[in-house]
């Protein structure tokens, strides 16, 4: 049974879900870290005006505690491009999916709203991670990846178990510019100027062939919940992570 459990790994307060006996998810929450000011926590992002210093000793302590032997991380800019991974980089790639069959090596998505979706096929072995936001959403980056994921490691759709992180609810994803989003998310409104994305990024995952009962939903918004960083709540601010990796 599906369960996103709330943990204390030394100074961090992390949520935990285990999806499958080699898989490893942990979102981090603002609590534990060196950060001051707006971004006070543990702050992920280099690019949002925090002390880099503070940031390198963050994403360290998060290293440390999650067990992983290295941490690879993206500029996430929006978009569709997806790159894979076999050991992390000096640089981090600008691209806003991640995919890896390398065991130790930690997928980081940065978020402060946008969903991280995670993928995994555990007979290849493959793990991908995917920074996915409307923006993501709607430049198709779920089937971007899922079809790179098959024709380059053969994994298969009905296999994949798939894991939205805590991101923006329906309870707050209001958008009143209505052409910003394609008309085929206002099918999840669930009243006027809000769009449910959780559900928006279901029904891609559906369409790829995924089975409804391998997808798998956090619930938190973070707009509500103030343990996470929120854009729409707090403007200027941090960025928690989805960290993901394999066994």
């Amino acid at each position: 049974m599906f369960s996103l459990v709330l943990e204390k790994r030394g100074p961090l307060l992390l949520y935990r879900t285990h999806l499958a006996p080699d898989l490893e998810i942990l979102v981090s929450t603002r609590f534990g870290g060196a950060s001051k000011g707006p971004y006070e926590g543990l702050n992920l992002s280099y690019s949002v005006g925090d002390d880099p210093c503070r940031v390198r000793e963050n994403l360290s302590l998060l290293k440390e505690v999650a067990g992983v032997s290295a941490i690879q991380g993206l500029r996430q800019v929006h978009g569709n491009r997806v790159v894979c991974v076999e050991s992390a980089g000096l640089k981090e790639p600008e691209a806003d999916g991640l995919i890896t069959t390398s065991p130790g090596l930690g997928l980081l998505i940065r978020q402060a709203d946008c969903q991280a979706v995670v993928l995994y096929d555990e007979k290849v072995p493959v793990l991908a991670n995917l920074h996915c936001g409307w923006r993501g959403l709607r430049a198709g980056l779920i089937a971007r990846t899922l079809s790179l994921m098959k024709r380059r490691f053969g994994a298969c759709p009905r296999r994949l178990l798939a894991f939205i992180a805590p991101s923006l609810g329906p309870c707050c994803g209001e958008f009143r510019e209505r052409k910003r989003l394609p008309e085929s998310f206002w099918r999840h409104s669930p009243r006027p100027l809000y769009v449910d994305l959780w559900a928006v990024a279901r029904e891609q995952l559906l369409r790829q062939g995924l089975p409804m009962e391998n997808i798998f939903v956090s619930g938190l918004c973070t707009v509500c919940h103030p343990e996470f960083y929120s854009f729409r709540r707090q403007g200027l601010t941090g960025r928690f992570g989805t960290l993901a990796f394999m066994r």
